[in-house]
């Protein structure tokens, strides 16, 4: 008798532990992120927008690297879906590209940039609304004395003041900047100018203009103006470059 009920009983507890194990798998769901262009939800080839990338990263209670996921769709379509991704609450991140790859729209602006996947349920999330994102400034400097590069221990120029200007430099976007002379690049041998409160309006920047200053922080020379050859256009980089020749600065914009 024992002979037949041992191998029954190992059966059964084999089977119960593969269902325990099955049990113990995270909890999925799918979800659809509808999105729409500014407040009127313009169509995408208003804008130029060609394709939406959306990111979501899982906010996890207990902490831990997060695992973001990434879907691409054409904008066309209207909405992003993830299919099959654990359930929990996701923050979100929505842009829109266009046809060479640069992001033109986000949803940063908004004040609410999370959403929820429910356990074996697709959900429908409340619309995304992208708005235009801001330029790029960056900025770079040469020093030179005497004909020869120079290190910023060894000239008056110690400073550069960087405003982002439009309506020909009379209407400021954005507060000016003051770099060091020996600030590290942020992607050599460019600084970028911060625009924290995204004002750097693409559309209409039209002028930077630069003060050189002495290590107190007094002007040396005048304002340089840069007129820009043309407004960069929403998410795009405007590259001004700065060369000091014995403490006479001119600057220029880089094609």
């Amino acid at each position: 008798m024992n002979r037949i009920v041992a191998p029954r009983l190992l059966v059964g507890l084999l089977g119960a532990a593969l269902f325990t194990g099955c049990s113990n798998d995270p909890p999925i769901g799918d979800i659809e992120i509808p999105f729409e262009i500014g407040v009127v939800a313009a169509m995408c080839s208003e804008v130029d927008a060609v394709e939406v990338r959306m990111t979501l990263t899982q906010i996890l209670e207990e902490g831990g690297p997060p695992s973001p996921q990434t879907e691409l769709t054409p904008c066309d379509d209207g909405k992003v879906v993830f299919s099959g991704i654990n359930a929990g609450k996701y923050e979100l991140l929505a842009e829109a590209l266009a046809a060479d790859g640069v992001v033109i729209l986000d949803n940063l602006r908004a004040t609410t940039r999370t959403v929820e996947v429910l356990e074996d349920t697709t959900v429908t999330a409340s619309p995304v609304t992208l708005t235009f994102t801001p330029a790029q400034l960056l900025v770079a400097w040469e020093l030179r004395k005497g004909g020869f590069q120079a290190q910023c221990a060894n000239v008056d120029t110690k400073k550069f003041e960087i405003s982002a200007a439009r309506t020909g430099g009379i209407e400021p976007l954005g507060a000016p900047h003051v770099f060091g002379c020996d600030d590290a690049a942020d992607a050599f041998p460019y600084h970028t100018v911060p625009d924290l409160m995204r004002e750097l309006d693409g559309s209409t920047l039209d002028t930077v203009v630069i003060q050189p200053m002495d290590a107190a922080g007094a002007k040396l020379g005048a304002k340089l103006s840069v007129p820009l050859v043309a407004p960069p256009g929403h998410g795009r980089p405007v590259q001004i470059r700065i060369v000091c020749e014995d403490e006479v600065c001119t600057a220029e914009q880089v094609p």
